[in-house]
């Protein structure tokens, strides 16, 4: 298997900071306001000290404020257009510290190191992203060693699981994922393809998959609108 061959004869380029576009802000508290400004930006740091700076000029933040939920950000999904966009459902008293802990954002922002990916391939984007966000709370000292391993084993436990009950070609299963909620399948198998990627990648090469994404970042990233140069190298 090529394990992104092509990435690893790349030329280093300058990266800029990204400017945030704030969306939503105007309906919460001025405490709220500052402790979600302050989350989204130690998230984004976070993210980039693990997988370098983001190739993007700027990016859309669009904050609601939940008045009810079970765990402090329910949902959030990226838009790719009109630019790249992080639409996040976020319960208001949540404290800075509980956001800071919960998987959702660091998750998200991974998707911002690729670009857009289609549904058959979703097993791709929404794998490297499960895989990624956990090493990335694992460096940020946000998940202990044994935490980090924990969710591992507990993820592809729910993957292996949903197997029994979503079966057929994983491309297939992804691309009705939606209507299905075969997202243990979808997540995990991929989490479970980047995490041999990245054993593979450490015997053959000595670099990591984390090296691997930090120089699409320098060479690529603003170049590709589609995925095809992306996944083509995972082949």
């Amino acid at each position: 298997m090529k394990l992104f061959s092509t990435l690893l004869l790349v030329i280093s380029m300058s990266t800029q900071a990204v400017e945030l576009n704030w969306q939503g802000l105007d309906n919460l508290s001025t405490t709220q306001k500052t402790t979600f400004q302050n989350w989204v930006n130690a998230a984004l740091d976070t993210n980039q000290s693990v997988l370098g700076n983001l190739n993007l000029k700027e990016l859309n933040i669009t904050v609601k404020g939940l008045y009810f939920a079970t765990e402090p950000v329910p949902w959030a999904f990226v838009k790719r257009e009109p630019i790249e966009s992080i639409e996040l459902q976020v319960y208001r008293y949540a404290s800075l510290e509980r956001l800071k802990k919960d998987w959702t954002l660091y998750h998200e922002i991974v998707h911002l190191y690729h670009p857009r990916l289609e549904t058959k391939n979703f097993w791709l984007s929404e794998g490297l992203a499960t895989y990624l966000q956990n090493i990335i709370m694992l460096k940020a000292n946000i998940l202990t060693n044994q935490e980090y391993q924990k969710r591992l084993n507990d993820g592809f436990q729910r993957g292996e699981k949903s197997m029994l009950k979503h079966k057929g070609a994983l491309n297939k299963v992804s691309d009705g994922m939606w209507s299905t909620k075969a997202y243990q399948r979808v997540y995990w198998s991929g989490a479970a393809f980047f995490l041999e990627a990245d054993l593979a990648l450490r015997v053959k090469t000595n670099l990591t998959l984390v090296d691997v994404i930090q120089k699409y970042q320098t060479c690529c990233r603003r170049k590709f609108d589609s995925g095809v140069p992306f996944y083509r190298t995972t082949g």
